[in-house]
């Protein structure tokens, strides 16, 4: 088995179980596992591990591991399982893993690592086998959340001005932000997983603009919900004529309220970083945009770097080190226009952003390219 660090590559070699003793382990129904943690170089790993239908006091000590070291084989009964990671000198439990089921007589590897992601558990851990990995949070963890406001003020909502405040509700709990602006992000909330029912409130007014939006957090998640107005023409008789008195405009349109939820990027190479594109930019003449991540030795036509993202979706690409010249290019007819463009720099210490596109009249094109830390 080969592990990367930033810092060095690991090598471990992982004896092969020969065909008697998996005769033995399949007539026996048993597994094979080792433990490696991977998690600190200060301090030991406690694992305990009880059966799907108990909990922590009935588990059993699997063992105490030290950084890097590679555990002893152990022949454990195919089952399913849950497994517990704990303070070595006080045996509070920091991790507690969601049920796993063991059904065949092979080999396992469970690497215990750091948790990179929002949630409260500092561990995660990955069981890897001869065909897969698979990784597993801490059940128990909490979940980070924020909202962007790309809701425009709209003839349709006349008492709006760009100010709202998000409540999430669940039988349990409730949580309300502070006011966010069109164009902004809200502040973040932390909570437990779950699923909740989301208002969206107009600051000024305090008339409720949605609610009932549907909203799941996983446990260990880190998402934003985006709210935009999405525009449609009224077909009053059906006849399939949005322009009944052929004036060349269209008679009617309603507005409605969307929600889009984005999981945020947990990537945390150092060699290249996930860019998230999401598209508000409305317009009668087109819906889909694309960019063009193009280096300095490249053309639109030459780069392989591109995405194409809808109107009210979004879309992600990853990225290697380099500066790069984004464009924002949409098909109009047969013409394509250059919406915006700017630079963009990738080394290191970049973090995964967003790229949020939207119609903006202060410019000289009338759209705009924003970019937020995710």
């Amino acid at each position: 088995m080969v592990i990367f660090t930033l810092q060095k590559l690991l090598i471990y070699n992982v004896p092969t179980i020969d065909d008697d003793e998996i005769d033995d382990d399949v007539d026996d129904d048993l597994f094979n596992i080792r433990v490696l943690n991977m998690y600190s170089s200060d301090q030991n790993v406690a694992m305990y591990m009880s059966k799907d239908d108990e909990t922590f006091n009935e588990a059993v000590f699997v063992g105490e591991f030290s950084y890097q070291a590679l555990s002893d084989n152990q022949k454990i009964d195919q089952e399913t399982y849950i497994f517990y990671l704990a303070d070595v000198d006080t045996n509070e439990v920091l991790f507690e893993s969601d049920e796993i089921t063991f059904s065949y007589a092979t080999q396992y590897i469970i690497t215990v690592r750091a948790n990179i992601s929002e949630g409260g558990s500092p561990y995660t851990i990955d069981l890897i086998s001869t065909s897969s990995i698979t990784e597993y949070i801490d059940i128990n963890s909490q979940s980070t959340f924020k909202a962007y406001n790309a809701i425009k003020t709209h003839e349709l909502l006349p008492e709006y001005q760009g100010n709202v405040t998000l409540t999430l509700e669940s039988l349990a709990s409730t949580a309300t932000t502070s006011t966010f602006s069109y164009g902004s992000f809200s502040e973040e909330l932390v909570q437990e997983n779950g699923d909740y029912s989301v208002m969206l409130t107009n600051s000024d007014t305090d008339n409720v603009i949605i609610e009932n939006h549907l909203l799941t957090l996983p446990e260990d998640s880190d998402k934003t919900i985006f709210f935009y107005i999405q525009e449609d023409s009224v077909d009053a008789d059906g006849d399939g004529d949005i322009d009944e008195n052929n004036d060349g405009e269209i008679d009617e349109i309603e507005i409605t309220i969307q929600s889009l939820v984005v999981d945020n990027s947990v990537d945390s190479s150092i060699y290249d970083h996930e860019m998230t594109s999401i598209n508000f930019i409305d317009s009668d003449d087109f819906s889909l945009v694309r960019l063009y991540y193009v280096k300095n030795n490249e053309s639109i036509d030459t780069t392989s770097n591109e995405q194409s993202v809808s109107y009210g979706d979004s879309s992600t690409i990853t990225l290697l080190n380099n500066t790069y010249t984004v464009y924002v290019v949409a098909q109009d007819d047969s013409s394509e226009l250059i919406l915006t463009s700017f630079e963009l720099t990738l080394d290191e210490d970049s973090i995964p952003q967003y790229i949020i596109l939207e119609n903006d009249e202060s410019t000289a094109t009338g759209y705009r390219a924003t970019l937020a830390e995710q």
